[in-house]
């Protein structure tokens, strides 16, 4: 984590800043459907402890789990993202 604000937190990788921000009178979107951003993260072979990971950081599985190959969870707030072992090819 780069920073956390009491409306905001970011998170930096080389090349990739991402931050999060409160919206007043957030509703969540309701899964599955439509979301504002949409992030798919990588975990290499295994989704077991990545997936165990978010999930003790507050995110939960949602349902329905639509391919073997993703965990979709949503995040606290309702946002879905999914964790996957699937990459893009190389280059």
């Amino acid at each position: 984590m780069l920073w956390t604000r009491p409306t905001s937190s970011a998170v930096q990788t080389p090349g990739v800043l991402l931050i999060a921000q409160r919206v007043a009178g957030y509703r969540p979107p309701l899964w599955p459907g439509a979301s504002v951003v949409h992030l798919d993260l990588t975990a290499g072979e295994h989704l077991e402890e990545p997936t165990g990971r978010a999930i003790a950081l507050g995110a939960h599985l949602a349902d329905p789990q639509p391919d073997p190959r993703w965990r979709v969870l949503l995040d606290p707030a309702g946002h879905p993202f999914c964790i996957t072992t699937v990459a893009p090819p190389p280059g």
